[in-house]
């Protein structure tokens, strides 16, 4: 049901002042961009269109809910029509909230936006557990949150939005991989792809630091995807933190001999190729109304549910390659509720409104080294296991016995959430994902260890005792044996320094 509210009238959550009979209505949602909603309405006797005015609210049925405000912002007016076109309600937040100075120090994804809106109608939730720091001074909550400058929330915290009326969901990533697949490569009307095959490389020419490469004549190592194109792309990559010993510093690593640079080097660039550095980038749009009639339909019928970000496995099939492509932007109807155009690609950050600050950061805004590569690290052990623990639910549906899940759906009650356990591991989750397809899995334990947000224990210890911390009362004990400084026990460290 489509409904409008007045301007005046800002109980939503009761019924509107009217309920619409729209020609049609849609909305076009890009990931980290502007969404918005256009509606038409016919001119009808009942006078419905009347209400069809600057600053009132529709609420429509999109992805994210049955009821999402979008709030007017200008409308054409013809002998049979009225067209609105409309916002996301929290785009509000551009006009009426204002961060005069406010400086999330240190702070979460989550605690950063319980500060940027505080005071105010608006709420954000996120699951950023990375602490950063942000001054915003005379900004609005829309450019504090994406604007083109270098303090935004996403140059800082980094994620991905989406919109629920007055609150703003920033998560490390939206959407999932729920294994959609498509192929493509037909010629159809209703699909256009794009085929950038700029940065490809299928042979890479290793150089270390100090200018080692590998030895012969074929100095270079090949994807196993090589032979997948009319040529070969060949390019010079250069991986300096691979060294010799006597060119590596006293924190650094270094190679004994040649033949375990060598090896060092084939290694780094496997890993490149494993990453996806041979392949194309491929971006598909896809119009399922311009497909609809057609024989294969039916392939891309699926592609109709896919949400925001959702990850789609894209068969090429005149190349013979799989790339996974993200989609990155959604046009729905929210009359007959499904997609109605999809881009399929590569997603890349833009900012909200051309209206905000155009000076481009120069200085990075990410977390030093170590602390970003441990992120990454972290997320994906947890891909990992939730990969292999989800691959334990799907074989419960075809083995009884096999895996198990018990799940409370009921969001009042006290023990909503969910549990899958089998012989590979158990997952728990108490929420689920923004989108509402899946249980958001934040601890899985399995026989390779545990993952979880928070573990709450009294002691951590070793089997005999010996090496321990008491979290409760702060005690921690580490033998003498297990305590090393230089390669020496703490009694030998100690009785070689008295000697000297």
């Amino acid at each position: 049901m489509i409904q409008i509210y007045l301007p005046d009238n800002t109980d939503y959550e009761h019924n509107g002042d009217m309920v619409l009979e729209p020609i049609s209505c849609e909305c076009e949602m890009v990931l980290n961009d502007e969404w918005h909603l256009e509606l038409e309405h016919p001119i009808d006797e009942d006078g419905k269109f009347k209400t069809i005015v600057r600053e009132a609210v529709i609420s429509a049925p999109t992805p994210m809910g049955e009821r999402q405000l979008f709030r007017i912002y200008e409308t054409q007016k013809d002998d049979d029509s009225v067209t609105a076109y409309a916002l996301p309600v929290f785009f509000d937040s551009k006009d009426d909230h204002i961060l005069i100075d406010v400086r999330p120090t240190g702070k979460s994804g989550q605690e950063a936006l319980d500060i940027m809106c505080a005071k105010s109608k608006y709420r954000g939730s996120s699951d950023i557990t990375t602490g950063t720091t942000a001054y915003y001074v005379r900004k609005n909550l829309m450019e504090a949150i994406n604007g083109d400058i270098d303090q935004s929330f996403i140059n800082r915290w980094g994620g991905e939005i989406l919109y629920d009326n007055y609150r703003v969901i920033i998560n490390q990533r939206v959407g999932g991989d729920y294994g959609v697949r498509a192929e493509f490569g037909y010629n159809l009307e209703g699909i256009e792809e794009h085929v950038d095959m700029s940065e490809v490389i299928t042979r890479i020419i290793p150089v270390a630091y100090n200018g080692h490469t590998l030895d012969g004549v074929s100095p270079w190592v090949d994807s196993p995807r090589i032979n997948s194109y009319a040529k070969i792309y060949t390019k010079e990559i250069y991986f300096d933190d691979v060294k010799m010993i006597e060119d590596a510093s006293e924190d650094e690593e270094g190679c004994l001999t040649l033949e375990e640079l060598w090896h060092k080097l084939i290694i780094r660039c496997n890993e490149l190729f494993v990453q996806g550095i041979d392949l194309p980038k491929i971006s598909y749009d896809v119009n399922m109304v311009s497909l609809e009639g057609t024989e294969e339909y039916k392939e891309y019928e699926v592609l109709e549910k896919v949400g925001l970000g959702d990850t789609v496995h894209c068969k090429h099939r005149e190349l013979g390659i799989e790339t996974n492509a993200r989609a990155i932007s959604i046009k729905y109807d929210c009359i007959e509720k499904r997609n109605l155009e999809v881009v399929l690609g590569d997603y890349q950050k833009s900012a909200f409104d051309s209206e905000f600050e155009t000076q481009k950061a120069i200085e990075s805004v990410l977390d030093t080294k170590s602390k970003t590569v441990m992120a990454e690290r972290v997320r994906g052990i947890l891909d990992a296991v939730n990969t292999q623990l989800r691959l334990q639910s799907t074989v419960a549906k075809k083995v009884n016995g096999r895996a198990f899940e018990i799940s409370d759906l009921d969001p009042e009650s006290e023990l909503y959430g969910c549990m899958i356990f089998g012989s590979q591991g158990l997952q728990i989750a108490t929420e689920r994902t923004p989108d509402g397809r899946d249980w958001n899995w934040r601890t899985a334990i399995t026989a390779k260890g545990v993952v979880a947000d928070a573990i709450i224990s009294g002691l951590l210890s070793d089997k005999t005792g010996r090496n321990y911390w008491n979290l409760d009362t702060g005690e921690f004990r580490l033998s003498s044996e297990a305590f090393l400084v230089d390669d020496d026990n703490i009694e030998e460290y100690v009785n070689k320094k008295l000697e000297t």
